[in-house]
């Protein structure tokens, strides 16, 4: 739903199913200028790895994490948190911003 939300905003979107799939796209050079990541995925990168991982290899990348089972303080490296359920237009409105502020 976000993903289509932000193509509605112009964004253009690559998508991961798995946070092994993120680190790939990450390692591969593809263009980014945000990552957003939920806290549960599927497979062994949950989405506080791939946070981890992408402030150490990138970390002028801003990263937005959405979580239904953390609060904010639990990712103090994230540029932006928002809880599940969230508002779509909140969360593209951060990625305009943090995109902006790059």
């Amino acid at each position: 739903m976000l993903a289509d939300c932000l193509r509605d905003d112009g964004y253009c979107v690559l998508q991961a199913a798995t946070g092994d799939e993120a680190l790939v796209l990450l390692a591969s050079g593809a263009p980014c200028d945000l990552v957003v990541s939920d806290v549960r995925m599927p497979g062994k990168t949950d989405g506080l790895a791939l946070l981890r991982h992408s402030k150490l290899e990138h970390p002028d990348l801003p990263f937005i994490v959405v979580s239904g089972h953390l609060l904010s303080d639990e990712v103090e490296q994230a540029d932006g948190f928002f809880n599940k359920p969230y508002d779509c237009s909140e969360v593209v409105a951060a990625v305009e911003r943090l995109i902006r502020e790059r």
